[in-house]
């Protein structure tokens, strides 16, 4: 039998594995007959956020639960497809606790995952870190009084673009309230700046994107969303958002920038938008996190958090002051760290071999490189955002939906890549399962101060591609910020994500907190582990592979 050739008509699996394959190359955006039957998933570009939307899925159209590390397990298209029948016909998976909060709240607390930020978006010196911002130029004849009534019909639909805060004691995130008006009127301006004969248009809304970055909000008294329209001329226009992360993520703006297109064709159009119902609100959800911060499961997680915070020890702090430069001037670096299709290739291919994802991979990867810097290290734990989407309640909501998860990883003589990939696939699952309550232990990591252990953190972006601006009778062209220049208290970020020709990387650092030269070695030792690990190299010892 070809790998493609589909199951014999009395099989059940017959009936649901072409649907499931169509479900798959929506989110892939690809043909469904592109997508093999017995390949494993992860070798064509499957990763944990694009599986977690298919569980989504598979859950809205068949009733079933499954969980991405199931899906790890299951593979294939085929064994899906036989497995989906037995759970549908047989012993159902337990019910997840139910997201949704009947009763009238007299207060809503803010949520987990605010509770890692609110430390520190409430110090002065970082009040406006935390403002995401994006814009588009936009080319032909803009209806104005459209765009401002699609960005009322936004803001009455998503409550955290209507909330802000309020505390008994802001230093204490247990005291601090989500306060949601009914109605408010979004902050809208219009300017209209004058240029001179040679100037670019776009080089003049990436200085006031930087401006942006500069003015703070107000958590305790304002909406954290405004909204500018920079008029050029009567067929040039910019349109700007800035948001407070505390309100919305990545994930989230995609959903904004999908709505608001719709919205204003809908008005442009003479037609009502037929936006789907939101089953919860950011407010719903706030609530419930608290509560299952209550719970005797959160108690128990909390206590694994403790005991592995205290396993790692503290950092050598002679080691980490050997890293930095005390007369570097204030600012971030940026190096590229980006990878080529065909090392892609080659990474998925390596992570459906050991039966993971590219994103462990990854980590395991940037683990070795921080082990190659800090030799006498044996354990060693960073930080990594992760969307909190898994459930269908959650998917069309703005908000900020964020688990920042921790992932632990040691290393031992005799120890291979292989093991070591292994035990870092132990460790993701561990940090990503019911991580909705072992997000709250990591709120702990923010009571430090970055001299106690560096504070090194990997960001996976894997969202759908919201390339295509298509504003009715516009065209629209996003406008890349300036680089973000500001110093921040991690010593070290990495960034991945994909990109047409790859997947786009980067290293982050604060010059304050580490030399130049150091992260040159990071990044070299970066590449060279990278390519022993896509290659193969699965025995090479890591004690080996650190100190080459």
């Amino acid at each position: 039998m070809s790998p493609n050739q589909p199951p014999s008509r009395g099989d059940p699996a017959a009936l649901l594995e072409p649907q499931i394959a169509g479900i798959l190359s929506k989110i892939l955006g690809v043909a469904p007959d592109a997508i093999p039957r017995r390949e494993p998933f992860l070798s064509y570009g499957c990763d944990s956020i694009v599986l977690v939307m298919l569980a989504t899925r598979l859950s809205e159209k068949f009733g079933v639960d499954l969980t991405v590390f199931q899906l790890f397990e299951l593979a294939t298209l085929e064994a899906l497809s036989s497995y989906i029948p037995q759970r549908v016909n047989g012993a159902q998976l337990p019910e997840p606790a139910a997201l949704a909060v009947d009763e009238p709240r007299a207060r809503s607390f803010i949520s987990c995952g605010q509770w890692l930020f609110w430390r520190l978006a409430i110090r002065p010196e970082l009040a406006s870190y935390f403002n995401l911002r994006l814009a588009m130029m936009l080319q032909g004849p803009l209806d104005v009084p459209a765009l401002q009534a699609s960005l009322q019909e936004l803001v009455n639909r998503h409550d955290s673009l209507r909330l802000h805060f309020a505390a008994k004691n802001p230093s204490d995130p247990e005291t601090v309230e989500l306060v949601v008006p009914a109605r408010v009127t979004p902050t809208f301006t219009i300017v209209e700046p004058q240029l001179r004969t040679a100037s670019d248009p776009t080089e003049v809304v990436k200085a006031l994107l930087q401006r942006e970055i500069e003015q703070s909000f107000d958590l305790f008294a304002e909406p954290l969303v405004r909204f500018k329209l920079v008029r050029f001329g009567p067929t040039l226009h910019a349109f700007l958002i800035t948001m407070h992360h505390l309100v919305t993520d990545e994930w989230s703006l995609n959903i904004l920038k999908q709505e608001l297109l719709r919205l204003y064709a809908a008005r442009t159009g003479g037609e009502p938008a037929a936006l789907p119902q939101l089953p919860l609100q950011f407010a719903d959800y706030a609530e419930w996190s608290h509560r299952l911060h209550q719970t005797e499961p959160y108690r128990a997680q909390r206590h694994y958090w403790d005991e592995l915070f205290a396993s790692l020890g503290r950092f050598d702090l002679n080691a980490l002051a050997s890293l930095r430069d005390p007369g570097a001037a204030a600012g971030t670096t940026f190096t590229d760290l980006s990878i080529g299709a065909q090392d892609v290739s080659r990474l998925a291919a390596r992570g459906a071999w050991h039966g993971t994802t590219p994103y462990v991979l990854l980590q395991a990867v940037m683990h070795l490189a921080l082990y190659s810097m800090f030799p006498r290290l044996e354990r060693m734990l960073t930080l990594s955002p992760v969307a909190e989407r898994h459930r269908a309640e959650l998917q069309h909501s703005v908000g900020m939906y964020l688990t920042i998860v921790g992932v632990p990883s040691m290393i031992s003589p005799g120890m291979t890549v292989r093991a070591f990939v292994a035990h870092l696939k132990r460790s993701v699952q561990e940090a990503l399962e019911t991580a909705e309550a072992r997000q709250f232990a990591l709120y702990d990591i923010a009571k430090h101060r970055a001299e106690d252990f560096p504070l090194f953190v990997y960001n996976y972006l894997v969202l759908p591609n919201d390339s295509d601006w298509a504003w009715h009778g516009l065209q629209a062209e996003p406008v890349i910020p300036l680089p973000d220049m500001r110093p921040f208290v991690t010593m070290l970020e990495l960034y991945h994500g994909r990109s047409p020709s790859g997947m786009w990387g980067a290293l982050k650092y604060d010059n304050s907190l580490l030399r130049a030269d150091a992260a040159d070695r990071f990044s070299t030792n970066y590449r060279r582990i990278f390519e022993t690990v896509v290659s193969g190299s699965d025995d090479v010892p890591v004690t080996k592979l650190i100190t080459a």
